[in-house]
């Protein structure tokens, strides 16, 4: 964000800090201090001097380049969704390791000149949703009604409530949206191993649509 003629504000996400804010002064003006550490996407070594509200940033080493987002434009709308995601996760100055490393994996994912894999960006997206809600204390239920505790079977489809925090049985209203067998047993492999397969178009916007209800009720996404 730009602050005055030509400094910013940039808002970083770090494995020790948690989130934080940093005034990097002449950041507008002066590429050679910062060496890419503006740029989105990359893992970087930031040196930085506490402040009550807004620290000031030194100078910075970038660690992971992660060129390879930007050059496929559905890797790197998946990459900036990710960004958004835990930015607004993510509460200020509250180290999430888990969530670091989450958002690391899936940027490395999403990197063409590392992986070529046969499950496209979108999937590796709403699996890193997922892994984050649970990174930070929101994970949905997706064994069992989330009111009356009631399993739900493998196999069989449910309605699941990102607001309720995972699935809501019929017997207790099944609030939330529906979701099919296959879209469940993929996520429930991704929360209990990390194991994620290729999705189809319908599961996808399901699980989609769940992930961004969750982040509207608990991280007020959008206000």
């Amino acid at each position: 964000m730009a602050y005055g003629e030509s400094d910013v504000i940039a808002t970083y996400l770090t494995a020790t800090t948690g989130k934080i804010s940093m005034l990097v002064r002449g950041g507008r003006a002066s590429k050679k201090r910062v060496q890419g550490a503006l740029e989105p996407f990359h893992t970087a070594r930031v040196r930085f001097v506490e402040r009550r509200d807004l620290a000031t940033f030194k100078d910075a080493e970038l660690v992971v380049v992660r060129t390879g987002i930007t050059a496929h434009l559905d890797a790197l709308e998946a990459a900036g969704q990710a960004l958004r995601w835990a930015r607004d996760l993510c509460p200020p100055r509250t180290p999430e390791p888990a969530a670091f490393a989450t958002l690391s994996e899936l940027l490395d994912a999403l990197d063409a000149k590392r992986t070529e894999s046969a499950v496209p960006p979108s999937v590796h997206l709403v699996a890193a949703g997922l892994r984050l809600l649970r990174d930070v204390g929101y994970g949905l239920d997706l064994d069992a009604c989330v009111r009356c505790g009631k399993p739900c079977p493998e196999g069989r489809s449910a309605h699941v409530s990102g607001r309720a925090g995972g699935i809501v049985c019929a017997t207790c209203g099944g609030e939330g949206r529906l979701v099919a067998a296959s879209a469940l047993a993929m996520a429930r492999d991704v929360l209990r191993s990390g194991t994620i397969a290729p999705l189809s178009p319908p599961d996808l916007r399901a699980l989609v649509a769940v992930v961004e209800d969750a982040l509207l009720a608990h991280a007020d996404i959008g206000d």
